[in-house]
């Protein structure tokens, strides 16, 4: 004897030595069989022994891993393929097609017209397994492009559906009474079960079980995890019920009737293995639907629909049965000889095929399932099918003002889209990196100020300076404006790299101790408030602009690169909320007493307001006033950043001689630069030499003068602003009203040009509101009462001051209307 042959005999004689297979451990604990392995049973299936016939069903799991292992080394039309329809002949024919055991499961499936590989959907043969792989080696033998689609059905056919018909065929005869022919029938009701109805259910047991991994169960689990129908276990619920419901049909000894009988039981296991199956359609009709947006779906006999089509054809027969409605359309969807296309939306054949799935599975309510047990594929959790919408939680833009949801941008066929809108949404996060890093380089002599001139050109520059699409009347003039120097004497000419020229002269201006202050906040500004306001209206003005014009805009539609780039556009203003030009809003808000109801500043809610409103709107005139509005209240943030750092250098004027780069200075120059060549451009007749006086006040080359009174600097921009942006048409100008008043501006009467100081004591602050109570004054005699109650209960004798001074200004202001409600100070006492 050879060495080789001894060790076979020794293997062969180990193996027959081994004891008996007694149970089968599961995820959800053991099944034991009540049928004796160990020696041969006086049951006979399919003219075997019973012992005989649950082992070799054990070794089906055996035979579809050796099916998906040599398919996986097929790679073109001259692999074996025929070894496909060999080895199905010899390990899996016997379990279905040769499998004389009754099932109304399998007479379903060959009655019923049911979409074959290459053709429309016919009446199934007795062999609907065997024929259908063999329609599958045929193609894949014959069109190079259609192998991977193949491939997926041979897999799913000997795993999955032979799986679940052949288990079905052995409970099906465990519970059936019928013991005439076909039904063969072995259950008979009493106080104990037959050997064969023993027999047949260990049968049917062992081929759901199987190695737990290739086979019905353990497709269970994987649908369990895709669709969150875990439980606390980390089992499928699926799978929990199968394994609970195998155990409970070992012990039933009523054959049928109410309740639990082993009918029942049998009925339900078929349930949850339709569930898995229903499941298995949903997630590939879901992965369609995202090939298909992508563009990856570009002939027939896609592998994912070919994969859907065997998943299907696995419980197809009980769905044209219980469901034909339900069955006609899943039968017309998958087709695999003719390319997939879109529905009316991203997501239409996907919410249209759960409505079908859920309809069939509703058929079965009363054997204990129900929608719920579907639960909802990892990837579609977003998918809302009545709104038409795909939310990803991970998208949200969470403002004040509520969520901002983008639409579908995973699916969006412009490819681009999701990643540029991930980009503008970092760009908060990469703003708060700079604040930081600017705080600590202001401390440091030694930093590396030339990182700010690689972040600009890194993370912001792809906004507005290397923006090839199409850009906004905004950035355009931006472009054209020749701003004063920040190093020299002179102006910049036009450049199209405005930001960059501005950042770099400001990271060399920190290189000076005494220019660092200055430089931050020139950078700090740049960066967030210019970047997020000229990137957002370029990403805007190509949403709605005509594509005659050069935009993507065409009236009674939406298109994906519309949605992208007004998503990206919301993403920029909103930001992180805080470090965004809507967090530069909310901050002004509470500085002018521009807070609406909700303490949210009204413009950061209109221009939330007006970005949902873009998403739905699909007629471009429409479109256009949107985003004419949207500019409208960025104008008003600005103006009011102008008129605060305008106010604070008057201030600081009084106190002394304002030196050149002064940080206030330069802090109202970047802010005064994001709308410098709006209000160049809009004012040229209403305010045109507006610019030459900002230019000239925030010049920080130089220390600001002061004007002809105290506040005259203050007082002056807030003219030159409301001129300067003025409009035709009145929904579009910027007003006084829009802006409010700037806090610590309430003891400043423009119009008067006068100062009121603050009252030393509690008697001159009465004397001044009776003064303010006189009928002249216009203020009613409940305001003076209210202002007195205030004085009177505070502590600070500057409050009061600033209550009446308050009251002063508004009434001069806005004509006498309720001055008292309308004063900031009042509103936030």
């Amino acid at each position: 004897m050879t060495l080789a042959l001894a060790v076979m005999a020794s293997a062969c004689g180990a193996r027959g030595a081994a004891a008996a297979v007694t149970e089968l451990r599961t995820l959800a604990g053991s099944f034991k069989f009540k049928t004796d392995l160990s020696s041969a049973s006086n049951v006979t299936i399919m003219n075997k022994t019973a012992d005989v016939k649950i082992t070799e069903a054990l070794k089906l799991s055996e035979h579809v891993a050796h099916f998906a292992a040599e398919l996986a080394t097929f790679d073109g039309v001259s692999s074996d393929w025929g070894d496909m329809t060999e080895d199905y002949d010899a390990w899996i024919a016997p379990w279905v097609e040769n499998n004389t055991l009754y099932s109304n499961e399998w007479v379903r499936l060959t009655e019923n017209k049911i979409p074959i590989v290459d053709g429309n959907e016919v009446e199934v043969p007795s062999d609907p397994l065997r024929s259908y792989v063999a329609a599958a080696v045929a193609k894949a033998k014959s069109d190079a492009g259609s192998i991977k689609a193949m491939k997926e059905i041979i897999e799913k056919t000997v795993w999955d559906a032979a799986g679940y018909q052949a288990s079905l065929k052995a409970l099906a005869t465990a519970q059936e009474v019928d013991s005439s022919s076909p039904k063969n029938g072995v259950c008979v009701s009493g106080t104990s079960q037959t050997d064969a109805t023993k027999a047949h259910w260990d049968l049917g047991a062992a081929l759901i079980i199987g190695d737990g991994y290739h086979s019905v169960l353990g497709r269970a689990q994987k649908r369990g995890f895709e669709f969150g129908t875990i439980g606390a276990t980390g089992v499928a619920k699926a799978y929990e019920k199968i394994m609970k419901l195998l155990r409970a049909g070992q012990e039933e000894k009523t054959c049928a009737g109410s309740d639990m009988t082993l009918h029942e039981i049998y009925e339900r296991i078929e349930w949850q293995m339709r569930v898995v199956y229903s499941q298995s359609i949903l997630k590939y009709v879901y992965k369609m639907d995202m090939a298909i947006a992508s563009g990856n779906v570009t002939a027939k006999f896609h592998d994912l629909h070919a994969e859907g089509q065997a998943m299907y054809r696995v419980i197809a027969g009980d769905v044209m049965a219980k469901a034909s409605t339900e069955g006609a359309w899943l039968n017309e969807y998958f087709r695999i000889n003719v390319k997939r296309t879109a529905g009316s939306w991203n997501y239409a054949n996907y919410c249209e095929a759960r409505k079908h799935v859920v309809a069939f599975i509703k058929t079965g309510s009363t054997h204990d399932v129900k929608e719920s047990d579907l639960g909802t594929y990892v990837d579609a959790a977003n998918v809302d099918c009545d709104a038409k919408t795909n939310h990803d939680p991970s998208l949200e833009l969470k403002s004040l003002a509520g969520s901002y949801y983008p639409t579908d941008l995973t699916s969006s066929s412009d490819s681009g889209a999701l990643a540029r809108f991930k980009r503008a949404k970092a760009l908060g996060a990469n703003v708060a990196h700079i604040f930081v890093e600017l705080a600590a380089y202001v401390l440091n002599k030694k930093s590396d100020w030339s990182d700010m001139s690689e972040d600009f050109v890194e993370s912001y520059k792809e906004w507005t300076e290397d923006w090839t699409s199409y850009k906004s009347n905004e950035w355009d003039h931006m472009t054209k404006y020749e701003f004063p120097k920040t190093r020299a004497s002179g102006n910049y000419p036009a450049s199209s790299t405005p930001l960059s020229t501005y950042v770099s002269d400001a990271v060399e201006l920190a290189k000076d101790d005494t220019r660092r202050e200055a430089a931050k906040e020139m950078i700090e500004k740049t960066m967030m408030d210019a970047v997020g306001f000229h990137g957002a209206l370029n990403l805007l003005s190509k949403a709605q602009a005509l594509v005659a014009d050069g935009g993507v805009c065409e009236t009674g539609s939406r298109n994906d690169e519309q949605d992208g780039r007004w998503d990206a556009a919301a993403a920029l203003l909103i930001g992180d909320g805080y470090h965004s030009v809507l967090g530069r809003a909310q901050k002004r808000g509470a500085e002018f007493g521009t807070l609406g109801s909700t303490h949210s500043a009204k413009p950061y809610e209109q221009i939330i307001q007006l970005l949902r409103q873009g998403q739905e709107e699909t007629d471009c005139g429409q479109l256009h006033e949107i985003y004419e509005l949207i500019e409208k209240w960025l104008r008003v943030v600005y103006s009011q950043s102008v008129i605060k750092y305008a106010y604070k250098i008057d201030t600081k004027l009084k106190s002394g001689e304002m030196s050149a780069y002064d940080d206030l200075t330069a802090e109202g120059q970047a802010m005064y630069r994001v709308i410098a060549a709006d209000v160049k451009r809009k004012g040229a007749t209403t305010a045109p030499d507006a610019y030459t006086f900002f230019d000239d006040l925030f010049d920080v080359r130089k220390g600001p003068t002061a004007g002809s009174w105290a506040y005259a600097n203050y007082c002056k921009a807030i003219d030159q602003l409301t001129k300067a942006l003025s409009s035709s048409t009145p929904s579009h100008a910027v007003t006084e009203s829009d802006i409010g008043t700037y806090m610590h501006a309430f003891h400043v009467h423009c119009a008067t040009q006068t100062e009121h100081g603050s009252s030393s004591s509690v008697a001159a602050l009465f004397e001044k509101v009776h003064a303010l109570g006189a009928p002249e004054s216009g203020a009613s005699k409940k305001e003076v009462r209210a202002v007195e109650a205030l004085a009177a209960f505070s502590f600070v004798v500057g409050l009061a001051g600033l209550v009446v001074g308050s009251v002063a200004l508004h009434k001069t202001r806005r004509g006498g209307a309720t001055a008292f409600k309308s004063s900031y100070v009042v509103h936030n006492v």
